[in-house]
């Protein structure tokens, strides 16, 4: 299963404690650092492992590491060499290495430059499977708005755990049904030009990660298990829950290490210090340069078994919505004065009979950041 979360771990250089005063952090031990963001599961491969270098803070961006050699391996003696698919990403076959509960596994690295990086072997935990996903309508208090934040709060009840502790990290993956302001009646050429396919750019589905971080633990309960746990929050103020809307989430069942490495992370997120009220630590992945160990590693390679559920829901009843709409423009002399490397502009019909344009993106749902193909997976 992919995981599209390595940008996270560029954020790893900045972490927080409790002592507030100013602090100016010296960002040049974080240049040209090793960021791993690699994963295997309980569920069929392929397996995925993105590797990185981090950037100038003057000029961030994504640099892939590409040419290195990359082995995932069990305590059993099988082992997979993996593939580089693209620049930086490394992956399984499809048919490839499994993780198999109780099994223990390990990643292997060697760069172009000749180092050498490992993890610890990892045991594969039994997974503790999801009962149900849910939403309830909430309202949120916030003092950058001229009104309370509206939306849909998801929640995750999972299964009773045979054990008594265990540990979860939850990831998702959203997908929005959406529609454009306007249908195209014209295109304006410098003539009026009837368009047939009215609704063709009308109606998209956009697929995206949700880049927010969510762990429990079942440590110091009576009972193991977890009900009503909040996890993400979907608001009005855009249009994902303008039509229908379906959340994918995965439920890792991880060890006590992961658990601590992604908590912090998530604690880094959610924090709302910034580099001057809060002093920074740096936390500890589990990849190693095995010659020099001191060396920062950013990132994680994770073991750990998945359970997954999709949940639809339709646009909530009685909820206000304060998503940006199209003003459209009925002053057509203004049309005829638009130059001509604006053509074709698309036209309207209103309500009221009169023609009126705006935007290409008013007009074609793609321009926003949607496909026109329904998923498959779509009810």
């Amino acid at each position: 299963m992919k995981i599209r979360a390595y940008f996270l771990f560029t954020l790893i250089l900045i972490m927080v404690t409790a002592c507030i005063d100013e602090f100016w952090p010296d960002l040049s031990d974080f240049e040209n650092l090793l960021v791993v963001d690699g994963v295997l599961t309980s569920a069929p491969g392929p397996y995925y492992v993105r590797l990185s270098m981090t950037s100038d803070v003057e000029d961030p961006g994504y640099i892939p590491l590409t040419g290195c050699t990359v082995t995932i391996e069990d305590d059993a003696g099988s082992s997979e060499l993996l593939t580089e698919t693209e620049a930086g990403t490394y992956a399984t076959a499809a048919e490839g290495i499994r993780g198999i509960v109780g099994r223990q596994y390990r990643i292997l690295i060697y760069t172009p430059v000749g180092r050498t990086y490992s993890s610890p072997y990892q045991k594969l935990l039994a997974p503790v499977g999801i009962d149900s996903v849910y939403t309830e309508v909430a309202y949120h208090k916030t003092s950058d708005l001229y009104h309370d934040l509206a939306g849909l709060q998801f929640y995750v009840d999972t299964d009773r755990s045979e054990t008594d502790t265990n540990y979860y990290l939850w990831q998702m993956e959203e997908t929005y049904m959406f529609y454009s302001d306007f249908f195209i009646d014209y295109l304006y050429i410098d003539y009026f030009e009837q368009f047939n396919n009215r609704d063709s750019v009308h109606t998209c589905w956009r697929t995206q990660n949700v880049y927010e971080i969510f762990t429990a633990s079942t440590l110091n309960l009576s009972d193991p298990i977890l009900v009503k746990f909040p996890l993400h929050y979907v608001d009005t103020e855009t249009r994902r829950l303008q039509v229908r809307y379906s959340l994918l989430v995965h439920q890792f069942t991880i060890d006590a290490d992961a658990y601590s490495f992604y908590d912090q992370v998530k604690n880094l997120m959610t924090d709302e210090g910034t580099l001057y009220t809060k002093q920074p630590y740096q936390i500890t992945g589990n990849v190693t340069n095995t010659d020099d160990p001191r060396e920062p590693v950013l990132g994680y390679f994770l073991v750990g078994s998945v359970d997954a559920k999709r949940i639809f829901v339709k646009r909530p009843l009685g909820v206000p919505f304060y998503f940006e709409v199209c003003e459209l423009n009925t002053d057509m002399l203004s049309l005829y004065s638009q130059p001509s490397n604006t053509w074709p502009i698309y036209v309207t019909t209103n309500a009221q009979g009169n023609r009126g344009y705006a935007a290409k993106p008013c007009f074609d749902c793609t321009l926003n950041g949607g496909v026109l193909e329904k998923p498959d997976f779509w009810q």
